[in-house]
């Protein structure tokens, strides 16, 4: 059997199969093994090194649509984030789509589907704006009207997919009239060609970027809103890495005290004397000058503040606002929120 003969059977077979138990099915095994094995088989093996693969019809219950991807170890080994080439079934398993999808799961965990969905309309712009030849080759940006991976076929959101934004280029084949597997193959060559040369540029670093996201939610630092508020506080706690020293930090709380700028709180008095240390140094240097490797710091108020840890992962998770802007909310006893 060959690779448009599987993806065709697929198509075909699955509207049946979902209302059937998932477990131990045929058309299952046949998603996550036969359908690998006959894509390995329309490409030399030099063309999908170092790319893994990996399919899926659902995990406890049938997907809204089964879904074969080819993830680059570099930028994700997941579907839950990144991006990667990927097949997919549009609506009524007329059409599957070869697309340059994203993963979207870990990315709406941290944010909420809102957030979601406005950063990965902006990624996948950026992925269209740093691709080269995607249209010269036959790919197009849609709209491709995929079923969310997601998804389990039974629920309200198995129709119309509002995630299907995610995909950057790609393109369609008709079912009925099934491409060969020497098209097919052409199309999945310059795909994956397109990937390489994607992740070889570097910048696109989507699946590390979400992980920082959800980093943020755990230790409660992620700001409401944009995700643009979040990249704020990320870029702002790197410049605090960068920048760490040990001696600086220790001068500048010898200069400005063991009481939190923001609050007043005092460890030493909570907690005895020796406990006076866990006071903590805030950058206060614009984020503006954030890339400028050669900024020097001083241990005085013009450049740190010192901070309590509830404050300090509050003025994080308020976007980093003025020292001045984050007191005076707290004086006046108000919840801060960005706007």
């Amino acid at each position: 059997m060959s690779f448009a003969a599987v993806t065709v059977e697929i198509a075909q077979g699955f509207p049946k199969a979902k209302t059937e138990s998932l477990k131990a099915h045929p058309l299952a095994k046949k998603i996550e093994r036969d359908w690998q094995d006959e894509l390995r088989a329309i490409v030399a093996p030099s063309a999908l090194t170092p790319f893994l693969l990996s399919s899926s019809a659902g995990i406890g219950a049938w997907n809204a649509a089964p879904w074969l991807a080819i993830f680059h170890p570099d930028v994700t080994r997941s579907a839950k984030a990144g991006f990667y080439p990927v097949y997919l079934f549009e609506p009524g398993f007329k059409t599957v789509c070869l697309v340059m999808g994203q993963g979207a799961a870990s990315l709406e965990e941290a944010v909420g589907k809102k957030a979601a969905l406005v950063e990965l309309a902006r990624r996948a712009e950026l992925l269209r704006n740093h691709a080269t030849g995607w249209a010269d080759m036959g790919f197009s940006a849609g709209r491709f009207d995929t079923l969310r991976k997601a998804a389990v076929a039974s629920t309200p959101d198995a129709g119309r997919d509002p995630w299907s934004i995610a995909v950057a280029f790609g393109k369609r084949y008709e079912i009925d009239g099934m491409h060969t597997d020497q098209e097919l193959s052409s199309d999945l060559v310059g795909m994956l060609n397109i990937y390489a040369d994607l992740v070889r540029k570097g910048g696109l670093e989507f699946a590390q970027q979400d992980d920082d996201l959800l980093g943020l939610k755990q230790t409660g630092e992620l700001p409401k809103g944009t995700v643009d508020g979040a990249k704020q506080v990320l870029e702002h706690k790197r410049f605090e890495t960068r920048k760490r020293n040990s001696k600086l930090i220790a001068d500048v709380k010898k200069n400005l005290g063991y009481a939190c700028s923001a609050c007043e709180f005092k460890f030493g008095d909570m907690y005895g004397r020796s406990m006076a240390q866990y006071i903590e140094a805030h950058h206060l240097v614009p984020i503006s000058t954030v890339a400028d490797e050669g900024v020097e710091l001083s241990p005085t108020g013009e450049h740190f503040a010192v901070l309590c840890s509830n404050c300090h992962r509050a003025i994080h998770a308020a976007g980093c606002p003025s020292l001045p802007t984050f007191k005076k909310a707290l004086q006046r006893k108000l919840k801060f929120e960005p706007t």
